[in-house]
């Protein structure tokens, strides 16, 4: 679970540096590490 909330920290960072592509890409890791 830790690394989700990181890579969840991570994604909401990215995307507010405006980096979209990134931030999608860190959550839907997170997601996947989630089995959704």
């Amino acid at each position: 679970m830790t690394k989700v909330k990181e890579l969840r920290a991570k994604g909401e960072q990215l995307h507010a540096s405006g980096d979209h592509a990134g931030s999608e890409a860190a959550l839907n890791e997170a997601k996947t590490l989630l089995g959704i």
